[in-house]
């Protein structure tokens, strides 16, 4: 992988609890931020910001399964607002946040992850 490419996908990993902006994580990695995404396009088959929002994502999934918070105990972990973290977990999931942890506890097979 790219050094530089590195650089921002530790960022990005480290900075799951808040919105990062696309020119923050290139600033950081020493990039324009259209060599940026042409990167993360190249090697991980995604922009930058699409890739922080499924890390996030997922992020929220594994704390539905394995923590008994609220659902906005997590949101609010990850630095979503309310109407984005829904909206962007069922359009990636099909499933409400609450519809995926019952999903989950009847131990029936999880619905599909994209990372």
């Amino acid at each position: 992988m790219n050094p530089r490419l590195r650089l921002a996908v530790q960022l990005i990993h480290s900075n799951l609890h808040r919105n990062i902006r696309l020119e923050e994580i290139a600033e950081e990695a020493g990039l324009r931020h259209s060599r940026l995404g042409e990167l993360f396009r190249v090697e991980l088959g995604l922009p930058p910001l699409k890739y922080h929002r499924l890390l996030r994502l997922e992020r929220a999934c594994e704390l539905l399964g394995k923590t008994n918070w609220t659902v906005d105990r997590i949101r609010l972990e990850l630095g979503y607002d309310h109407t984005r973290f829904y909206r962007d977990f069922k359009t990636h999931f099909g499933l409400t946040p609450s519809q995926y942890r019952a999903h989950r506890d009847t131990n029936a097979p999880s619905p599909p992850q994209t990372i």
